[in-house]
């Protein structure tokens, strides 16, 4: 579950630290009081496609972390574990957003890309808006959820790590073709170097006679 949110430089928020309990939590407000800039918060953390317009006016970069406490069998293990990534009772999920509109994420301190956050973020929460229950109609969202219904943790780690050898295996394939096609293109260019010198027939001394 998702336990503390701190968001530092992120629209109109300087700084703030939220903790959550278990059980259920409600955030009220008035209109304008901030309440979507929380959650556009906690998107831009979980890797939301988004620009410098969310950096707080006259600062320089913006950070958002998400801290989580998960119990030791959840299914995000399976993908720490193929990114050799360490495993944790709790995971840290940071992002950071320069001027420029580069961004950086960390794992628990260790640099990740983009796209790993975006797919450990769409298991560790679920975000429900107005349009969201047409991700049903969506297969990852089946796939996902008839998998974790069934129980299937080491029937998916076992095609997965088969499905990371056969990638493996595929691109040394495509790795040792391009090799291939390299040495038959130098032997090509050889052949042609030799037949021209046979053509040539160069004699011993020939070139001092000349």
């Amino acid at each position: 579950m998702l336990t503390q949110l701190i968001i530092n430089n992120f629209i109109l928020i300087s700084h703030m630290e939220i903790n959550l309990d278990s059980g259920f939590t409600a955030i009220t407000g008035e209109t304008g009081a901030g309440k979507s800039i929380l959650l556009e918060a906690l998107n831009f953390a979980l890797g939301a496609k988004t620009d410098t317009s969310v950096l707080k006016p006259g600062t320089t970069q913006t950070s958002v972390s998400a801290l989580f406490t998960l119990p030791k069998n959840h299914i995000v293990y399976n993908i720490l574990k193929e990114q050799d990534l360490p495993n944790h009772d709790h995971l840290i999920l940071r992002r950071h957003m320069n001027e420029d509109g580069r961004s950086r994420v960390f794992l628990n301190d260790q640099t990740i890309s983009l796209n790993l956050l975006r797919q450990i973020s769409k298991i560790l929460i679920e975000i429900v808006g107005q349009f969201e229950h047409q991700d049903l109609n969506k297969p990852d969202t089946q796939r996902y959820l008839l998998d974790t219904y069934s129980s299937l943790e080491k029937e998916i780690e076992d095609t997965r790590k088969s499905y990371s050898f056969w990638q493996e295996k595929e691109e040394t394939i495509r790795q040792l073709t391009r090799e291939l096609d390299h040495l038959n293109q130098e032997q090509d260019y050889l052949q042609h170097i030799v037949k021209e010198l046979s053509d040539f027939s160069p004699k011993i001394n020939e070139e001092k006679e000349l």
